[in-house]
């Protein structure tokens, strides 16, 4: 118990206090931190502890799709209030916005970050649906009004940009009239471009996988699975394409042929597909919380790892080194690719919709239905080292104060008696 009249006591209480009052403050200004697994190897250890967005961006609505640059400069966004945005990586403020009035549920940006094409469901009559964007304005370069465009993709150049409704569309970016378009009789839920353009992948609700060269609106072939394709990738050439459907199959081809590299059978439905620049490695996320890292020379997987809910949506760098996965568990996961436990983990406290990384792996960009848009930086991450030296200093600092409260206290004893 404390006396009222030991002034002494009581300012020791007051300093601890303050020293409380500073780490509460740091905590409520970064609810999303997030202690990682100490269990780590020592080499991933180096990078792990506390993981910080370098910043968010929230929006009007559920942020439904986003997309990142080959060196991580610019980031796309579109939400499900209509808005269609660009960033700067070093700035959460949009260099611009653009407002559609109806959801955008699919972006994709080029290489360079100079194109962004954008997309949503059907707005009636002659009202845009398809937009084409160049990186330095917010008027759109041309508009297309089309069915319902769940996905859209470009190719590195920006030259060459795929949309669909339930049917593929092919436009150059100089003219919205479509090269070319190809019905393929039901709502298409996920397309994917070659590096330059001469590729295009599609999958539909009926489980058709087609391969078109950009030449032709007639497939090259088509595959049949066994349930929806909800999810397709493509190496950077073209060579190499992967699917994951419906009825939890991750499926793997060559272009030659439409005949099978392999097959694995998941536990639950494939929600979200990725491959590395060169087709070497393949990630792939189901609706039951697990992911799969694959080599394409093997239908084992390298590893497999587990979360709280859906793996809404996986990116991975172009070298595979490493990878970002999504969740409706709320977090943001950082992979490399030769470990299955997370490099960091970062709580968004709400589902994660979509994820994009840089060519480097470097930038990690998340789409949340919390409305916001994060950006992280994996060579920025503030260790626990960081945490205890705070820690540490404000203990020494309380140690000093106390020290010399009390030599002062006995000094003034001593000069009493």
């Amino acid at each position: 118990m404390i006396k009222r009249g030991n002034k002494t006591n009581w300012l020791i209480l007051y300093t601890l206090l303050i020293s409380l009052v500073f780490s509460g403050t740091l905590i409520l200004n970064h609810p999303e931190i997030y202690v990682l697994n100490l269990e780590n190897t020592a080499q991933e250890a180096n990078e792990n502890g506390i993981k910080i967005a370098d910043w968010s961006h929230t929006s009007e609505h559920w942020v439904w799709s986003v997309a990142i640059s080959s060196d991580g400069q610019y980031i796309a966004a579109g939400n499900d209030n209509g808005d269609i945005y660009l960033f700067n990586k070093d700035n959460s403020n949009p260099l611009w916005r653009y407002k559609t009035g109806h959801p955008i549920y699919s972006v994709a940006i080029s290489s360079d970050g100079q194109y962004v094409i954008a997309g949503g469901p059907q707005a009636g009559g002659s009202i845009p649906n398809l937009y084409l964007f160049n990186q330095m304005s917010s008027t759109p370069l041309w508009t297309n009004s089309l069915g319902h465009i769940h996905t859209v993709a470009i190719s590195s150049d920006g030259q060459y940009i795929v949309a669909a409704d339930n049917t593929v569309y092919l436009f150059n970016k100089t003219a919205s009239t479509p090269l070319w378009s190809k019905n393929t009789g039901n709502f298409v839920q996920s397309v994917a471009i070659s590096s330059d353009g001469q590729y295009i992948a599609a999958g539909n609700y009926d489980g058709n996988l087609y391969l078109f060269d950009k030449i032709s609106s007639t497939p090259l072939w088509n595959y049949t699975a066994g349930d929806e394709i909800s999810s397709v990738a493509m190496s950077s050439d073209g060579h190499y394409i992967a699917a994951g459907s419906s009825d939890n199959n991750i499926t793997l081809f060559d272009r030659a042929s439409s005949t099978l590299l392999w097959n694995y059978t998941a536990g639950d439905e494939i929600r979200s597909v990725a491959m590395s620049s060169n087709g070497q490695y393949i990630v792939t996320g189901d609706c039951n919380g697990k992911g799969y890292l694959f080599d394409r020379t093997s239908s084992t997987p390298l590893w497999s790892f587990s979360v709280g809910n859906c793996i809404r949506s996986v990116a991975i760098s172009s070298d595979g080194q490493y990878f970002a996965a999504g969740s409706h568990d709320g977090n943001v996961y950082l992979f490399n690719k030769d470990s299955s436990i997370a490099l960091w983990t970062y709580s968004t406290f709400s589902w994660v919709l979509s994820v994009a990384i840089s060519s480097d792996g470097r930038y990690v960009v998340a789409g949340c239905r919390n409305y916001n848009i994060y950006l992280y930086d994996r060579t920025f991450i503030p260790t626990l080292q960081a945490i205890y030296i705070t820690i540490i200093t404000a203990v020494v600092g309380i140690v000093v104060l106390t020290v010399l409260l009390l030599v002062r206290k006995r000094y003034k004893k001593h000069k009493q008696l």
